[in-house]
């Protein structure tokens, strides 16, 4: 092999090591946050509303996390407003995001009284 072209190699491997190296250290991170849930299920459940609010953010809409779990939190038929036009939006991203979960568990994490 010609040195310029082994030069290339090694530059390369090496670069691959140090993103080795780093992804190694964000499974270390992940793995650590992971001990410190309490509930997978919970976990689940926030996440998912997080990824929507944030996704419907970026489609324009104005609603919070705190206004979609607000929401949420209503109990009695008597306390439940109609959501606002943002709310609605984000709750029918994840009507349609639970339609398309690939699991049980994270399907669980996008059921919502926004479709009820």
């Amino acid at each position: 092999m010609p040195p310029e072209r082994l030069a290339d190699r090694n530059t390369l491997v090496a670069a691959l090591a140090d993103r080795l190296r780093a992804a190694e250290k964000a499974l270390v991170r992940l793995e650590l946050a992971g001990e410190m849930v309490p509930s997978l299920d919970w976990f689940i459940y926030a996440f998912v509303r997080k990824e929507a609010v944030v996704s419907s953010q970026i489609e324009g809409t104005q609603a919070t996390l705190v206004d979609l779990l607000t929401f949420e939190a209503q109990e009695t038929s008597e306390q439940i407003a109609s959501p606002n036009a943002d709310v609605e939006e984000v709750c029918n991203y994840l009507t349609r995001s639970r339609a398309r979960a690939p699991s049980s568990q994270i399907r669980e994490g996008f059921r919502s009284r926004c479709a009820s």
